[in-house]
């Protein structure tokens, strides 16, 4: 096992937190300039073309797995760990474009995490699947 530089359990953890409220600011600044789903929350870039529209998925990558939010969740905690565990406890951190990497990966779960638990406090919108 090697030795992890104390600078680099502070790159991480600025990359995963900076990465983090990166994305959830830039989902709530479109959540506030669009709306909330449904259809009234559309801007079009070209008329009857390409319109920007808010939606929620429950599910994974194009909505596969819709409705597994529980499981998506367990499996971004089990992801979370054990990149927490590769760079800290087997010492892989000690290739900083590596914890580079797993640092902007790991905020990205976490901001992933808060949508898939409802903390952002969303519904669809009657009539909406």
């Amino acid at each position: 096992m090697k030795a992890v530089p104390t600078n680099r359990y502070v790159l991480f953890l600025a990359l995963a937190v900076g990465g983090c409220a990166i994305d959830l600011a830039t989902k709530a600044w479109v959540f506030g300039w669009l709306g909330p789903p449904g259809p009234a929350a559309s801007h079009w870039v070209w008329d009857g073309h390409f319109a920007l529209q808010t939606s929620l998925n429950e599910g994974a990558l194009f909505g596969i797995g819709q409705g597994k939010v529980a499981w998506f969740a367990v499996l971004s905690m089990a992801a979370a760990v054990a990149i927490l565990y590769w760079l800290f406890v087997a010492g892989a951190a000690v290739d900083r474009w590596l914890t580079v990497a797993l640092g902007c990966i790991t905020g990205g779960i976490f901001g992933n995490l808060y949508d898939r638990l409802g903390w952002h406090e969303l519904i669809w919108p009657v009539g909406f699947p």
